[in-house]
C-alpha cells in the first residue's frame, strides 16, 4: 500500500509552483459532497485544514442530496468531489479496475496507458502468478495515488453495533453486503 503521509513542506512547495504555473495568488475550488451529517464534517474538516497550510486555497463546499450529488458528479460538475465505494469482493481489483480508462466506472476520466497495462495483466496474463499479480496492483495503486494523484483516500469505513444475545445467526461479512439475515433466529 502506498503511504498516506503528511509532507508540509512539500505540500507547501507544491501549492506555491501551482500559483505560479496558473498565475494566480488564490484558488477557490468547488467541493461536492453529500448532505449527511458525517460527510458535512469531513468536507468542513478538509476545507479548514487545506485552508491553514496552503493560505490562499478555499474550498467551497456545495452538499447536495445523494440523487442530485450523483448527476452534478457524472455531469463532471465540480473541482473535487468525496466520494466512496464499497468492495464487491475481497481482491484489490474491486478498486483498481474502475480507474482503467475503458472502465464505465471510471468517472474521472482518469487515463494512463501504464496503469491499464498493469490492469490488464493482473487479469489476464500475470493472474495465475500470485507473485506478478500482486507487483502489478502494488505498482498500479502507486501510480493512482502517488503520482498522478487522482484520488486520495481519506479512510475506511466502519460500523459498530449492539447484538442481543438472544438474536443468533446473523452472518457478517467482510466485504459486499454487510449482513445476511437468511438464518436469523431469536432464542428463548
Amino acid at each position: 500500500m502506498v503511504p498516506n503521509k503528511f509532507d508540509k513542506e512539500a505540500a507547501t512547495d507544491a501549492w506555491k509552483q501551482a500559483k505560479s504555473e496558473l498565475g494566480v495568488k488564490e484558488l477557490n475550488l468547488v467541493y461536492l459532497t453529500k448532505d449527511t451529517d458525517t460527510e458535512k464534517k469531513i468536507a468542513e474538516y478538509l476545507a479548514g485544514q487545506i485552508s491553514e497550510v496552503l493560505p490562499g486555497l478555499t474550498l467551497e463546499i456545495t452538499t447536495l442530496p445523494s440523487n442530485n450529488l450523483q448527476d452534478r458528479y457524472l455531469s463532471g460538475d465540480y473541482d473535487l468531489v468525496f466520494g466512496q465505494w464499497m468492495p464487491d469482493f475481497k481482491d484489490p481489483i474491486t478498486y483498481l479496475d474502475m480507474f482503467e480508462s475503458t472502465s464505465g466506472l471510471n468517472h474521472v476520466n482518469y487515463s494512463n496507458s501504464k496503469y491499464d497495462a498493469l490492469i490488464q495483466a493482473a487479469m489476464t496474463t500475470d493472474a495465475s502468478d500470485e507473485e506478478k499479480r500482486w507487483s502489478d496492483l502494488l505498482e498500479a495503486e502507486r501510480l493512482l495515488l502517488a503520482e498522478d494523484y487522482t484520488i486520495a483516500p481519506i479512510y475506511q469505513q466502519q460500523t459498530a453495533l449492539l447484538q442481543n444475545k438472544k438474536v443468533t445467526g446473523v452472518v457478517k461479512h467482510a466485504f459486499g453486503s454487510p449482513y445476511s439475515f437468511k438464518y436469523i433466529r431469536l432464542e428463548k
